[in-house]
């Protein structure tokens, strides 16, 4: 999970948390920390913030997907609060493969990384 505010990282941790026990969490604060965790393991699912400090969620993306083999391939869901038509354009033109926007709804939270999920485990 990619998330500069403290609060908003805490309650989406312990939402995800409250119905997936088993699930880990690594938490990066900005975007250059997401790409050099990234870098380092081959993560399931990615949640990425959009604004942060230092470089943005859309920057992050476009990194990732630079990376070296499966690393590039990791499912990211943007997390936005402005989910206007053109910043949920602007996240898939930068590589997210999903989007969600804050304050999310857990059901639909829970959807959508369930379909980025299962779309990442047929390519196997």
């Amino acid at each position: 999970m990619v998330e500069d505010n403290d609060f908003n990282r805490i309650v989406a941790e312990d939402t995800i948390h409250e119905y997936l026990q088993n699930i880990t969490i690594d938490a990066a604060v900005n975007g250059v920390e997401a790409v050099d965790q990234v870098n380092a393991t081959l993560y399931d699912l990615i949640l990425m913030d959009i604004q942060m400090p230092e470089m943005d969620g859309y920057e992050a993306t476009r990194r990732i997907r630079q990376l070296d083999g499966d690393k590039k391939k990791t499912p990211i869901m943007a997390m936005t609060a402005n989910a206007t038509p053109e910043e949920i354009n602007k996240c898939f033109e930068s590589g997210v493969d999903e989007y969600i926007s804050k304050p999310f709804v857990p059901d639909e939270l829970f959807r959508k990384m369930a379909k980025l999920l299962k779309k990442i485990a047929s390519m196997f």
